[in-house]
């Protein structure tokens, strides 16, 4: 499995992995004539610590304000890890940004991930529904960060549910 910090405007994941390289996903791109598998992707991962994930992250110094949806290497790096991972995560930015949504259609299956009582519904499905119209297809929403009181609440007498929600 390899994660791909596609975020290009706030590099959360590589942040919050504390990886600070100087190659990751633009380099990548940029050095698509490198190695055999047209990526010179060795180069470019980082293992994760404690688990066999592979991870291409924002190099240090990238910048925030290109658009990785119109890059004409995007498509070819993501059938290059295809070939290489059983199991390719892209980390967008908002799918509301056109950056994450032209990205996300680029994909086989996006999931959107919000957080809890900070997204209105009918944002979800304006969202929903605007991948979908664009060619992305959307196998479900992750709600997280829910605390265990409004699920109780919210499921009312089926309270041998709730372990199974959250």
């Amino acid at each position: 499995m390899v994660l791909v910090d596609a975020d290009t405007r706030e590099r959360t994941l590589s942040l919050a992995l504390e990886l600070s390289l100087g190659r990751g996903l633009w380099t990548a791109l940029e050095d698509s004539a490198v190695g055999s598998d047209g990526f010179g992707l060795d180069a470019h991962l980082a293992p994760d610590a404690y688990t066999s994930l592979m991870i291409l992250p924002q190099a240090d110094g990238a910048s925030p304000t290109r658009e990785l949806y119109g890059h004409s290497g995007l498509r070819p790096l993501l059938d290059a890890l295809k070939r290489r991972f059983d199991l390719v995560v892209l980390d967008c930015g908002p799918v509301g940004l056109v950056d994450g949504r032209m990205t996300a259609v680029q994909t086989d299956a996006t999931v959107v991930v919000v957080c809890w009582n900070a997204t209105l519904v009918r944002h979800l499905a304006v969202t929903r529904h605007g991948l979908e119209r664009l060619g992305g297809v959307v196998p479900g929403i992750i709600v997280n960060g829910v605390a265990e009181t409004p699920v109780r609440r919210w499921l009312g007498d089926r309270q041998s549910d709730v372990s199974a929600a959250l």
